[in-house]
């Protein structure tokens, strides 16, 4: 499927420059506000460098739209429909996509921006899918700042330094409008965070034997 957007030129030459590796799409939900229940989470989705043409025309098709935002979607009868049918979709037999979730909840007192937490969510993962699958390319949903996004830089240099991930990981930045794979952690993401809350959890039940939770940072 074509996607224009002037990223997905840089997007398209990340992928070539991965062969034949597979890609880890992350993304994350939280809850910073002391007045309640806090975590961090980061879902990374795992998908063979063959299936992701596949994946991406099967989820714009289900849901229909080139935009999908599960929090929004929740929100209406018809978006938790939608929102059931892609869950089913990733969790059907016949898939072949994995997922990592890594969490803190809740968030220490004084990590009062949630940053702390994303350092050690983010670690976590990249250490775990770099240490036992074939990826070395992380995709992310762009930051709102330049200051985070370079946070997240450094946390991937502290750790190639520590040892914990090889020095050919590489973390590319991206909206979801660019690529639409980017929907899966989100969508996987607002299944957890609901299983945790207990908001709507029979979302998380149709993906969970395709996740591994990672031990609690």
């Amino acid at each position: 499927m074509p996607i224009h957007h002037p990223e997905q030129n840089a997007l398209q030459s990340a992928y070539r420059q991965n062969g034949t590796h597979d890609v880890a799409y992350l993304d994350e939900s939280y809850r910073i506000e002391p007045s309640g229940q806090t975590y961090y989470i980061i879902t990374a989705a795992v998908i063979e460098h063959d299936q992701r043409d596949i994946v991406r025309r099967d989820i714009v098709r289900i849901a229909a739209t080139t935009y999908w935002h599960t929090t929004n979607a929740l929100q209406t009868n018809a978006g938790r429909t939608k929102a059931r049918e892609l869950l089913d979709y990733l969790g059907g037999p016949s898939g072949t996509e994995t997922a990592f979730i890594a969490h803190q909840h809740p968030i220490n007192a004084d990590d009062h921006d949630g940053e702390a937490a994303r350092e050690t969510c983010l670690t976590a993962i990249l250490h775990h899918i770099n240490k036992n699958l074939n990826a070395d390319l992380f995709v992310l949903e762009r930051r709102l700042t330049r200051m985070m996004e370079n946070r997240d830089a450094r946390t991937k240099k502290i750790a190639i330094t520590q040892g914990l991930i090889r020095p050919s990981a590489r973390l590319f930045q991206t909206s979801p409008s660019t690529e639409p794979l980017l929907w899966i952690p989100d969508l996987i993401c607002s299944a957890y965070r609901h299983s945790i809350t207990q908001q709507t959890p029979d979302l998380y039940q149709r993906i969970n034997a395709l996740c591994t939770v990672l031990p609690q940072t």
